[in-house]
């Protein structure tokens, strides 16, 4: 099915978004929205329709995993169904979360969107205030390679830029974005949104399946060159040696949702005298003191669960490679658990899994 573009991008969406609600489809609607100068878009839980004026789920910008939304408005259970507008990557993390009892699945409508990669969100800011920004425009350009943007290091690795587990998809590779966009959604979906039109688009398959085959590839030379930086202990701490223990990343990952975190109890709140013990022995101690530790307790946690959304790294004032590092360990130990999160509901996370004959083989 299409959506005809007309006026603006933005208006078409607008309205689509709009009949969601008007038609109750959902009761209310998590969309990415710009607000107050235009050049800050997120996500934004309307109920009222009229509230739905700059609908933009396109743009290349993403301010938070919205996973960690649903989880709020979920996990201790609301009456109807919430609509979520979300990239792939928001939604396999939703999904994942819901393994963990953090979300509450029957409560979401998932409307998924294309992406091929997101911003830093200061790159983002700086791309809009120098030029006229035309998101359709935009669009078009990038699929037909006329725009270029600094696509984060995890949207480039990317081999997702269709969701799945999606009711709603909204789709604008393989069109023309200036024109209409393509809607993928059950029959009695289409029916009470009023939509009509073609049921496929052989042209949009083989646009995606071009894209996914260029992802997986660029994925591949990815790991790849990770082996080589990771290959060592030695390595490891030199790549994370600028750590301050921020805990941005962990704040900021949508998986890493534990109510008691170790590393926010006294466990690691050491005696003073230690500190100078440990400088004795070793001769000099870096400060502050557990910061690879910290990594590496996240690291053990997450390696099966982590979808690779890269706002870990995207959150790390001092540049650490903590995507890096998490898709590289947990590319490996995936294919060991034959895992991949947030691929299926039904999959049980191998962390909370026991089998009494596993890894026996090693």
């Amino acid at each position: 099915m299409n959506i005809p573009v007309k006026n603006t991008l933005s208006e078409s969406l607008n309205v689509f978004f709009r009949a969601l609600l008007e038609k109750n489809i959902v009761e209310a609607l998590a969309v990415p929205q710009a607000l107050f100068d235009g050049k800050t878009f997120s996500l934004t839980l309307v109920k009222d329709p009229e509230k739905i004026t700059h609908a933009q789920p396109f743009l290349p910008v993403l301010m938070n995993n919205g996973a960690e939304a649903l989880a709020s408005l979920t996990a201790t259970g609301i009456s109807g169904k919430v609509g979520a507008v979300m990239r792939s990557c928001e939604i396999r993390a939703t999904v994942e979360l819901a393994k963990f009892n953090q979300v509450k699945l029957e409560n979401i409508l998932f409307i998924g969107v294309d992406c091929l990669g997101t911003m830093e969100n200061e790159d983002f800011v700086r791309y809009i205030t120098d030029k006229e920004f035309v998101p359709e425009a935009y669009l078009k350009g990038l699929l037909e390679g006329k725009e270029s943007i600094p696509v984060r290091q995890a949207c480039r690795v990317c081999p997702y830029p269709v969701p799945a587990h999606a009711e709603i998809r909204l789709g604008f590779i393989g069109t023309d974005p200036e024109k209409y966009l393509t809607v993928e959604a059950s029959e009695e979906l289409t029916a009470a949104l009023g939509l009509v039109g073609v049921a496929s688009n052989v042209e949009r398959e083989n646009a995606v399946s071009l894209i996914v085959k260029a992802r997986t590839e660029a994925r591949d030379r990815f790991l790849k060159d990770m082996k080589d930086r990771f290959k060592s202990i030695d390595g490891m701490l030199g790549e994370f040696a600028r750590c301050k223990r921020c805990y941005n990343c962990r704040t900021q990952c949508p998986i890493c949702f534990c109510n008691e975190c170790i590393f926010l109890t006294k466990v690691f709140d050491h005696e003073s005298a230690d500190y100078l013990r440990w400088a004795k022995r070793k001769g000099a101690l870096r400060l502050p003191y557990d910061t690879l530790l910290f990594h590496l307790t996240r690291l053990n946690h997450m390696a099966t669960s982590c979808v690779g959304c890269g706002q870990c790294s995207s959150a790390c004032p001092n540049g650490l490679p903590v995507f890096e590092l998490f898709q590289y360990v947990g590319e490996e130990v995936q294919k060991l658990f034959e895992y991949v999160p947030g691929a299926r509901v039904e999959d049980t996370p191998p962390v909370s899994t026991f089998r009494e004959k596993e890894l026996e083989a090693l």
